[in-house]
């Protein structure tokens, strides 16, 4: 075989002298190309289904790939690696892991490779008991949504459905600000990402109409000793 990685059959033929005597033998040496390159694999969320396949990374010639068993070492707990290189499981704790992971062609061959695995712990959207319902059109709103989530640093939030006109979600911050400007109800769900977990809350919104006194500041006369009305009158919508 040369240098060039390059596998295949290479027959040749071994010949001894020895004392006069001689023998010769043909012999096939069977060259392999066998590379191992893992990468950071696809996170996964404690508690929740995970499977990979490490087959992706092996590049082999000169024999078949279903020769090849697997294994590793201090996998995250509740994940595994089958012989088939197929790393699965339901991960129970959270962290970023590094381990070995050995693809064996024999017992005297076999090729080695680091994989980065990060588990993330899961995340929800805590109580938001104290969120305004009910707010007025042209009033400002601020206000901040949060998760139970160890580093709210690493959440990034966004939203599905309308938010009402005037209103805004920090995609970093998770505050909703804004000064609403058009009555009605409004629902969207909040939606925060932390790594490969994600957490969900639908929000109900109302945004009632502003209401304005348009009498007049300086009423009409009225009399002393005498019956005295007067209606006053506003720019809320009836019904």
């Amino acid at each position: 075989p040369d240098s060039n990685n390059v596998s295949g059959d290479y027959p040749f033929t071994l010949q001894i002298n020895a004392g006069g005597f001689t023998d010769s033998k043909d012999f096939t040496l069977k060259a392999v190309c066998f590379k191992f390159s893992p990468d950071i694999l696809p996170a996964a969320v404690v508690g929740s289904e995970y499977s990979h396949d490490l087959t992706q990374y092996l590049e082999i010639s000169g024999v078949s790939d279903d020769l090849i068993t697997w294994s590793a070492d201090s996998l995250p707990a509740g994940i595994s690696l089958d012989e088939a290189g197929i790393i699965s499981g339901i991960p129970s704790e959270s962290g970023a892991y590094e381990f070995a992971v050995r693809a064996v062609l024999s017992k005297d061959y076999f090729i080695e490779g680091k994989c980065s695995l990060t588990v993330y712990p899961v995340i929800s959207v805590v109580d938001i008991s104290d969120f305004p319902e009910r707010v007025k059109a042209g009033s400002k709103i601020s206000y901040t949504f949060t998760t139970d989530s160890d580093v709210p640093e690493n959440i990034s939030w966004s939203y599905s459905g309308t938010l009402p006109d005037g209103l805004t979600l920090g995609n970093l911050t998770g505050e909703l600000t804004g000064t609403p400007t058009t009555a009605g109800t409004y629902t969207f769900t909040v939606i925060a990402v932390n790594g490969a977990a994600t957490a969900t809350r639908e929000i109900t919104l109302i945004i009632s109409p502003a209401i304005t006194i348009t009498t007049a500041s300086t009423l009409p006369y009225a009399l002393t000793g005498s019956e005295y009305s007067v209606t006053l009158e506003h720019d809320a919508p009836t019904g």
